[in-house]
């Protein structure tokens, strides 16, 4: 939630960035990844994390596929030299037009189904051209041609690595054309024949582990590297908040001022208010510091109550100090929730002893005002509303004190004492 990453007070949102979360990544981590797919959420944000840069890649190792296809014409006129002119028109013709569809197609991402598929495909046809070309030649050493289609099986599994499921489909429609050429065409004597198909099928298994255990160290690998993301942004969130009153701290309000120093237009304001709780000290001294905690939790609910939903972040800046920023509001509207603020812990009837016995729990809040041009760390800011809760105290405690607004800025003036 932004309230607890950001010590904000009232706005309840997810994270912002945080594709998965850790609940999804340690349940995937749990299922060892067996069938190779994640959950729902998880598996989108997988694609969107690697799906581009594997279309990068898969449309560049299309390039030495397509060529190492073509120079084999090469081989064509010693081994089917009956069909050379065929042979040309599949490998560099055919070939080329659906290699070169298929690359065009991978360079503007696709979705998975045809991002995986496509290159499945083109490795279906070249193993459909190798049986053409065994079918359609009388050359006597056309019998051991069609085992190039291993070759096309290896380049897919080890080298596009293209996802297990479609080269599972790729392979068998490979291993079927294989049979086919094998079968009907090779010419091959039957104990020949046999010991070709026992290699094919051998490799081809071989290979289909292969891709299995690549694809599962990858996919594991990215989750491992999501489970370690997600967990370095908790311990992030949790340095950053009060584990008293679940608020923002002094690092969670210098990344809130960071942010505001660069949101927003020069020309809107931030409100900076300091409250205090009044007589902490003898309130602590009189019913002992697991009470003064327990007033700390109830004070900060208070200020986080009465705070706008938007704009408006509540920090624990120590002891008794907690600070509040209000974007955009000048110094009526901050005087209006400040005194709200107020109202609520009075209203809230916490006992106290100071400065009489029936007293009950208050605060002093100091208001200023800047432009949004000078925030730029918090020390300065604070200063000025500490100025500001300096003479709402001096002036009796239980109120707010704004100081005016400058906006040429100015020098609060020197305190000569602490009022508690």
């Amino acid at each position: 939630m932004e309230e607890v990453l950001r010590g904000v007070g009232r706005e309840d949102s997810s994270v912002s960035g945080q594709a998965v979360s850790q609940a999804d990544v340690t349940a995937n981590l749990a299922s060892g990844l067996h069938w190779l797919h994640f959950s729902a959420p998880v598996e989108t944000a997988f694609e969107a994390d690697t799906g581009a840069q594997r279309s990068r890649r898969l449309f560049f190792q299309e390039i030495p596929a397509l060529l190492l296809f073509e120079m084999l014409v090469i081989v064509d006129a010693s081994a089917v030299p009956d069909i050379v002119p065929t042979a040309v028109i599949l490998r560099l013709g055919v070939m080329n037009v659906i290699g070169l569809v298929t690359m065009w197609m991978l360079w503007r991402n696709p979705p998975p189904i045809l991002r995986e598929g496509l290159p499945t495909f083109v490795l279906v046809v070249q193993s459909a051209i190798l049986l053409a070309l065994v079918a359609l030649s009388d050359s006597p050493f056309r019998g051991h041609y069609h085992v190039g289609m291993l070759l096309v099986v290896m380049f897919g599994v080890m080298v596009q690595r293209i996802r297990f499921w479609y080269m599972v489909v790729g392979s068998i429609a490979t291993l079927v054309l294989f049979t086919v050429a094998g079968v009907m065409f090779s010419g091959l004597h039957p104990i020949e024949l046999q010991g070709t198909m026992s290699v094919m099928f051998v490799a081809t298994l071989f290979s289909m582990m292969a891709g299995y255990a690549l694809e599962h160290d990858e996919r594991l690998s990215w989750l491992r590297s999501q489970n370690e993301r997600l967990r370095s942004e908790r311990f992030e969130e949790m340095s950053a908040i009060d584990p008293l009153t679940g608020l923002g701290n002094r690092r969670a309000l210098d990344a809130m001022l960071a942010t505001l120093s660069i949101s927003g237009t020069p020309d809107k304001t931030l409100a900076v208010a300091i409250a205090d709780i009044d007589h902490f000290k003898a309130y602590n001294d009189a019913f002992g510091h697991v009470a003064g905690d327990d007033c700390l939790r109830r004070v900060a609910g208070r200020l986080v109550g009465e705070a706008r939903k938007h704009g408006d972040h509540v920090f624990r800046f120590g002891g008794e100090e907690f600070v509040i920023l209000l974007a955009d509001a000048d110094t009526d509207a901050a005087l209006l929730t400040c005194e709200r603020m107020r109202g609520a812990v009075e209203a809230a009837a916490v006992p106290h002893v100071a400065p009489h016995p029936d007293a009950v729990v208050t605060i002093s809040i100091g208001v200023s005002v800047v432009p949004r041009s000078r925030v730029q760390n918090a020390d300065s800011l604070i200063f000025e509303a500490d100025a500001a809760l300096y003479e709402a105290k001096s002036h009796g405690r239980n109120q707010v004190w704004a100081l005016p607004f400058k906006p040429e800025g100015f020098s609060p003036r020197e305190r000569d004492g602490a009022v508690a």
